[in-house]
């Protein structure tokens, strides 16, 4: 009995990505036996926060001056390290995305904030919040280098929820994540096109709870398993960030490949920056 909630809380963990469109997992027969297979757990965590981590797609170069900015960024990531797994023989398409403002301060101090209220999907409720911090150094000695250099400090906390029937109760399934991170990034600037590359670390820390109620939670207490069952796992991955920005008056253009935890992924942006 243990045993089969264990398995189905995974199946409803990836439910979720099935519901924000990830035909690709749908098929999966994913062959898990326990949530304290720690191994297979950040597997699955590192996928999760690949997709979750906020993005802006910002260059080292900043304005200089006090402004702000607002837009979208958009994209999707390849977990290629899911085929490890038994049951997935090709890596899916989990797509992401975060709306974000930007603040820009004197002396190459610039912000993102990242808000993604609770949002139910098909009786998934998801939510998100992050930030970036940057300063490029090089606004100080711009004669210089040739190049502009920022570093930037990163964190995400996001999550999701579900409620379903399960052995005449209910089986509620709670997924936290809190990722943090740095990294350098270097850009050159060429008139309204400035491409840029980045790389640092990301450390995910994933919390995964499933929760039994009504005659499910009876039968557990008899059989002594512990209830909610929960499993924590935490993992430090490489990020490295290549792309490029437009930028037109005020408006704003990018596109970025992006690699963290091993997971491949493509993003864009539009924006305005003022």
């Amino acid at each position: 009995m243990g045993t089969s909630i264990q398995k189905r809380s995974w199946i409803k963990v990836w439910a979720f990505l099935f519901l924000t469109g990830v035909p690709g997992l749908a098929q999966a027969q994913l062959s898990l036996t326990s949530l304290g297979n720690s191994a297979q757990t950040t597997v699955l965590a590192n996928a999760l926060s690949s997709t979750l981590v906020i993005r802006t797609l910002e260059p080292a170069t900043d304005l200089g001056r006090f402004g702000g900015g607002f837009g979208i960024a958009a994209g999707a990531v390849i977990p290629t390290s899911l085929t490890t797994l038994a049951g997935i023989t090709a890596a899916p398409i989990i797509p992401g995305g975060n709306p974000y403002v930007s603040l820009f301060a004197p002396f190459g101090i610039s912000a993102d904030f990242s808000y993604i209220p609770p949002i139910t999907i098909s009786s998934v409720t998801f939510n998100s919040v992050g930030a970036n911090l940057r300063w490029a150094f090089t606004r100080l000695f711009p004669d210089v280098l040739p190049i502009s250099m920022a570093v930037q400090a990163t964190f995400t906390s996001g999550g999701f929820s579900n409620v379903q029937p399960f052995s005449g109760g209910t089986l509620t399934i709670g997924v936290n994540d809190l990722i943090f991170g740095g990294s350098l990034i270097v850009s050159k600037q060429l008139l309204f096109f400035e491409p840029y590359v980045a790389a640092g670390f990301l450390n995910q820390s994933t919390t995964l709870t499933a929760t039994t109620a009504g005659t499910a939670a009876v039968l557990l207490a008899y059989q002594g398993t512990a209830n909610p069952q929960i499993e924590r796992v935490s993992a430090i991955g490489f990020d490295f960030r290549a792309g490029f920005q437009i930028k037109a008056f005020v408006f704003i253009l990018g596109a970025e490949y992006e690699n963290s935890w091993g997971n491949h992924g493509l993003n864009a942006r539009i924006g305005v920056k003022i």
